[in-house]
């Protein structure tokens, strides 16, 4: 009688304790292998985001997290980032990352991920981003035809060969010079980027030897403008161009 005794008294336990895990579990995310399987990463998160350490990020723990500064770390995968959905700033500069998917991220407004392995990088969500930081990868295409808030572009020493920034008309701070660009499409009146960002080398210098860009501009006063400013931006090697009217 007393070990059948025992025996109920231990279940009690367990079932009391259940329905508390199990509200834990759906309520938030397990710091684990599964969630953030890079350790560095997972620790950065543990130490920073965990405020109980409890060895979970509960839902007010995460809707807390609008700014992530992991640079410098040593980390090779950043799987984890989109659970953290109010994210706002992501600097993940100098890692080991060869992969990057920030298209839960959606309120992003700011993303620096320099010097790391990425071969591409996918901004089509990230309409409010404001500032897209990217350089010294080996990123060959980059679409920023929904970041129509892009205010500063650094995009230099990659792999590009073609840069479509037609509907970037806001965009002011253009760093684009050592890759292998082939042509550049400004969008209207937006010449002005040609000579911003304090580069010594110039904003489009190519890779090596070869062909030289083509950067097309909307009308003819824009053609102007960019002759004016040819010097400024030292690509007076560059061929400028109206863009024919479909």
């Amino acid at each position: 009688m007393k070990r059948k005794q025992l025996v109920a008294g231990i279940l009690a336990v367990l079932l009391a304790f259940t329905p508390i895990q199990s509200v834990r579990a759906e309520g938030g995310i397990a710091l684990d292998t599964s969630h953030f399987p890079d350790k560095i990463f997972r620790e950065y998160v543990s130490k920073k985001f965990d405020t109980d350490k409890d060895g979970m990020l509960s839902e007010i723990e995460i809707d807390d997290i609008t700014a992530v500064d992991c640079s410098n770390k040593g980390i090779s995968s950043l799987v984890g980032i989109e659970h953290f959905r109010w994210l706002k700033s992501l600097n993940c500069n100098n890692n080991k990352l060869t992969k990057l998917d920030v298209s839960k991220n959606i309120w992003l407004t700011s993303l620096r991920c320099k010097e790391n392995k990425l071969t591409k990088l996918n901004v089509r969500k990230n309409t409010d981003l404001y500032r897209l930081c990217c350089q010294k990868n080996k990123i060959r295409k980059l679409d920023v035809s929904r970041n129509e808030k892009l205010y500063t572009l650094f995009c230099q020493k990659n792999k590009l060969t073609k840069l479509d920034l037609r509907w970037n008309s806001k965009l002011r701070v253009l760093r684009a010079y050592k890759n292998k660009l082939r042509r550049v499409d400004l969008a209207k009146g937006n010449v002005s980027v040609m000579h911003l960002g304090r580069t010594t080398w110039g904003l489009l210098q190519p890779k090596g030897k070869g062909k030289n860009p083509i950067i097309t501009v909307a009308t003819e006063d824009d053609l102007v403008t960019a002759n004016m400013h040819r010097n400024w931006a030292f690509a007076w090697t560059v061929k400028f161009v109206i863009r024919k009217k479909k």
